[in-house]
């Protein structure tokens, strides 16, 4: 029985050596152990006595289970933010939304990104003489929303690296909530942002999830899927003020 386990495992790690060439910088780097390469990284949470330590603002990130990367807030310009690593991966986010990606093995772009803050997805107000004009931008479902919006609300275009495909058409669809999350070992009341996307032309659908505070609207934790090569991307906020 423990020969049988043995030889799992010797096939797993060949398995996933095989396959490191198709993973990002930030999964891929800072291998501590074979186990851990193969069952996961553990996870670690960012203390009040690590976030202190830090100068500027940072995120902390994570594709499914391998290693964290730290990236620091290294440039704004207008309401794009770029978190740049020591390794040379790059996130660029708009609203705590990720647009593109650099220094990845798999990366991408949005040409013309189209969502909105917390605020403006889960504010609106219907016109009191026609409730189909709306103040918002973004299709949150409420009892003045006209049924007849078709299910994918806004089209996105997007361009995707290794392998590469150009201004392909991205459906968007968002649905809010709210839930409770635990930061800095304090419990945080979020807005919930459920972001559905769909690039018809191969067939991928996936489903993201934003949570922002409820006060100042900022992102301050996400599980996004960059790429359809690569893992979900969990991603913690940090901003220093």
């Amino acid at each position: 029985m423990i020969g049988a386990i043995s030889m799992i495992r010797i096939l797993l790690i060949t398995l996933f050596l095989t396959s490191c060439n198709n993973l990002p910088i930030a999964y891929a780097q800072n291998f501590s152990s074979v186990n851990n390469v193969v069952f996961g990284f553990p996870d670690y949470e960012i203390t009040p006595k690590i976030y202190e330590e830090y100068e500027f603002s940072f995120i902390k990130v994570r594709f499914k289970r391998g290693p964290h990367s730290i990236l620091i807030l290294s440039f704004v310009k207008d309401d794009i933010f770029e978190w740049a690593g020591l390794d040379g991966a790059k996130l660029f986010t708009q609203n705590g939304r990720v647009i593109k990606t650099e220094g990845l093995t798999h990366n991408f772009e949005i040409m013309n990104p189209r969502f909105r803050s917390p605020e403006q997805v889960l504010t609106y107000r219907c016109d009191a003489h026609h409730k189909r004009n709306f103040i918002f931008s973004i299709f949150l479902k409420t009892d003045c929303q006209p049924p007849s919006l078709p299910a994918f609300k806004k089209i996105e275009k997007v361009n995707l690296f290794n392998p590469d495909l150009y201004s392909a058409s991205m459906l968007l669809r968002l649905e809010g909530s709210r839930t409770t999350i635990k930061r800095l070992g304090e419990k945080v009341e979020t807005k919930v942002l459920k972001e559905f996307i769909d690039i018809p032309s191969i067939s991928w659908k996936k489903e993201n999830t934003y949570y922002a505070d409820i006060n100042s609207g900022l992102i301050l934790q996400s599980e996004q899927f960059l790429h359809p090569r690569l893992p979900i991307a969990r991603i913690e906020f940090y901003y220093k003020y």
